[in-house]
């Protein structure tokens, strides 16, 4: 498979700025790219072809929710992670129904992100290896 490519969309500079830092340690050779909102979303999905989007729940304009029905429109292979306010049911609903692959409570981020990121990065390593062809 080719190096890993992860999008970070994140109205939060610091939060965008401390995750693309934490990617780039664990994944050197990785393409992290970032978008401080979701107004270009669509024409970066088709530019980049991530494999990973981090999307902000509370990402404007719109929210993350509808950002990951877009996201998950244009390119349903790839795996979309929200990043939610906290642990609350209502929220891993919402992010089921958006169609998010995972979700992550801001909260818990510091401890579930790279695991989350090495577990979507597997499956997608595991369709390629069973002979199926990535879109882009």
């Amino acid at each position: 498979m080719e190096a890993l490519r992860i999008l970070i969309v994140d109205h939060e500079p610091d939060v965008r700025a401390a995750l693309a830092d934490t990617l780039r340690r664990e994944y050197p050779d990785a393409l992290i790219s970032v978008l401080p909102d979701g107004n270009n979303l669509v024409s970066q999905l088709y530019r980049l072809g991530p494999h990973i989007v981090l999307i902000n729940y509370s990402l404007r304009p719109n929210n993350g929710f509808v950002k990951t029905v877009l996201a998950k429109a244009c390119l349903p292979q790839t795996r979309v992670i929200l990043v939610l306010p906290d642990d609350q049911p209502v929220y891993h609903t919402m992010a089921q129904l958006s169609g998010a692959d995972a979700w992550i409570a801001k909260p818990q981020l510091h401890l579930a992100l790279l695991p989350t990121i090495a577990a979507k990065f597997r499956e997608l390593s595991r369709k390629d290896a069973k002979g199926h062809e990535r879109a882009r």
